[in-house]
C-alpha cells in the first residue's frame, strides 16, 4: 500500500461526543468537529447566529465544559422562526432556556433579538467564533457575514451550515463558492454542508491542518462523517426507547383508566338495580295495603250481610268487582316490573360488552404500537453493526499503514548510518594522506 503524505492531524477525545440533550436536526451529524474545534481551538469568545431548538449551540457549551476551556458564549435568535426554519411556538425558547439556565447560565447568554441588534453589543475585533445559521437566502447569508465581520478577532474561524443544500430559496452554497476565492477552507458535504474559514490574519496553528493543501480531506471527511452518523443513530436509539416507555405508561395507565371505568359502571348498575328494588318493595307495601283494604271491606260486607239479608247479592257483587280490579292491578303491575326488569339487563349487558369491545381495541393498538417500536430498533441496531464493522475496516487499514511507515523510518535510519560510516572512512583516508601514511596499509586496521 502507497502511503498518503499528509501533515499530522490532531486526534482528539471531544470527537467522540455524544450529544447530552439534542433535538432532531441535520446538525447532530457535525457534534464530532464540534468538540473537536472546541478542544483544538479554544475559543475565547463564540457567538452563535441562528439557534433554533439549540442542538449546535449547546454541542459547544457541552464542549467548552468538558474541556475546561475560558470562553463566553452567546447565541442570538429571536426564536420566532423564518421561512427556512418554519414558524414555532413560545416552548420551543422556554424549554432550551431552562435546560440552558440549569446547566451553562455560568459563561453563556441567551439574547433574544435579531442579528443586527446583538451586533452592537460586541466590540470590533473581540470574536473568535462566529456560527452562522439563521435565514439561509444568499442576500441574508453575506448580510450577516459583512455585518459581522468588523466583530471578529486576528485568529477567527466562521461556521457556515447548509452549504450544501441548492432547494426553498437556500443561497449559502453561492456565498461558499466566493468565501473559497478570499479565505482558508474546508468542506463537510454531509449534515447539509458545513464550511470552516480561516478569516484571520493568522491561521492558528493549533487547526491549520485542516486548512494544509496536503490534507486527505476525503479521509478526514468521512471520518467526521461516520463519527456523525453514530451520534445520530444514539440520538434516535435514546428517543425511540424514550417514546417506548412513555408508550407502555400510557398502556399501563389507559388499563388502570379502563378497569376504574368498567368498575364504575358496575356499581352504577348496582345502583340501579337497588334503585329498582326500592321502587318495587314499594308497590308491593301498596299492595298489601290495597289487600287489606279489601280484606276490611269483606269483613264490614259480612256483617252487613249477617244485619241486611237482603243486600247480600249486592255485597257480593261488589267484593267480586272489587277482587276483579286488584287482579288487574297486579297483573299491570308485574309486566311493568318484569319489563323494567328486562330493559335494566339489556342496558347492563349493551355496556359491559361496549366498555369490554374498547377494552380490546385499545390493547390491539397499543400492541401494534410496541410491534412497530421492536421493529425500528432492529434497524438501528443493525445499522450500528454495519458502522462498527466499516470502522474496524478503516482502523486495520490505518495499522497497516503504520506498519509501513515505521518500516520505511527503519530503512532511512540504516541508509542515514551507512552514509555515516562512509563519510567516516572517507575522511579517515585523507587524514592518512596527510600524515605520509598509505591507506591501504592501514586499511585492515580501520
Amino acid at each position: 500500500m502507497e502511503a498518503t503524505h499528509m501533515p499530522d492531524f490532531p486526534l482528539k477525545k471531544s470527537m467522540y461526543m455524544r450529544a447530552e440533550r439534542a433535538a432532531p436536526s441535520a446538525w447532530l451529524t457535525h457534534i464530532p468537529f464540534a468538540g473537536w474545534l472546541i478542544e483544538c481551538f479554544r475559543p475565547r469568545m463564540l457567538v452563535e447566529l441562528g439557534t433554533h431548538h439549540g442542538s449546535s449551540y449547546l454541542a459547544f457549551c457541552q464542549a467548552i465544559v468538558a474541556n475546561d476551556v475560558a470562553c463566553k458564549c452567546f447565541a442570538v435568535d429571536t426564536w420566532a422562526g423564518d421561512e427556512h426554519a418554519g414558524e414555532y411556538g413560545e416552548e420551543v425558547y422556554e424549554q432550551l432556556d431552562a435546560y440552558h439556565s440549569r446547566k451553562y447560565a455560568g459563561f453563556s447568554e441567551l439574547m433574544r433579538m435579531t442579528f443586527d441588534e446583538a451586533a452592537d453589543y460586541f466590540e470590533d475585533g473581540s470574536v473568535d467564533l462566529l456560527h452562522i445559521d439563521g435565514l439561509h437566502t444568499y442576500d441574508a447569508v453575506k448580510h450577516d457575514f459583512e455585518t459581522w465581520l468588523p466583530k471578529l478577532s486576528d485568529r477567527a474561524i466562521v461556521l457556515f451550515h447548509d452549504t450544501c443544500v441548492r432547494e426553498r430559496g437556500f443561497g449559502v452554497w453561492r456565498f461558499w463558492q466566493e468565501i473559497e476565492q478570499r479565505y482558508d477552507c474546508f468542506e463537510f458535504t454531509h449534515g447539509h454542508g458545513l464550511g470552516v474559514v480561516s478569516v484571520g490574519s493568522v491561521v492558528p496553528p493549533e487547526i491549520a491542518p485542516l486548512f494544509s493543501k496536503e490534507l486527505d480531506a476525503g479521509l478526514i471527511k468521512g471520518l467526521f462523517e461516520r463519527l456523525g452518523s453514530c451520534v445520530e443513530d444514539d440520538t434516535e436509539r435514546a428517543r425511540l426507547n424514550s417514546a417506548l416507555v412513555h408508550e407502555r405508561s400510557l398502556n399501563r395507565e389507559s388499563k388502570s383508566q379502563d378497569k376504574a371505568e368498567i368498575t364504575g359502571g358496575f356499581e352504577n348498575v348496582r345502583h340501579d338495580v337497588a334503585h329498582v328494588r326500592n321502587l318495587i318493595e314499594a308497590e308491593l307495601a301498596k299492595l298489601r295495603s290495597a289487600v287489606e283494604e279489601i280484606r276490611k271491606m269483606a269483613d264490614s260486607t259480612s256483617a252487613t250481610v249477617v244485619n241486611a239479608a237482603g243486600g247480600v247479592e249486592n255485597v257480593r257483587s261488589e267484593v267480586a268487582q272489587s277482587a276483579e280490579q286488584f287482579k288487574s292491578m297486579l297483573s299491570e303491575y308485574t309486566d311493568v316490573v318484569r319489563h323494567d326488569l328486562v330493559t335494566v339487563r339489556e342496558q347492563l349487558m349493551s355496556e359491559s360488552a361496549s366498555a369490554l369491545s374498547g377494552v380490546h381495541q385499545r390493547l390491539k393498538e397499543h400492541r401494534d404500537v410496541l410491534g412497530e417500536m421492536d421493529n425500528r430498533i432492529k434497524v438501528l441496531q443493525e445499522l450500528e453493526d454495519q458502522t462498527v464493522r466499516k470502522v474496524g475496516t478503516v482502523e486495520l487499514q490505518l495499522g497497516e499503514l503504520g506498519e509501513e511507515l515505521g518500516e520505511l523510518s527503519h530503512g532511512l535510519g540504516e541508509l542515514s548510518e551507512e552514509l555515516e560510516k562512509r563519510e567516516q572512512r572517507k575522511w579517515s583516508r585523507k587524514l592518512l594522506k596527510l600524515l605520509g601514511r598509505d591507506p591501504s596499509s592501514v586499511r585492515g586496521h580501520t
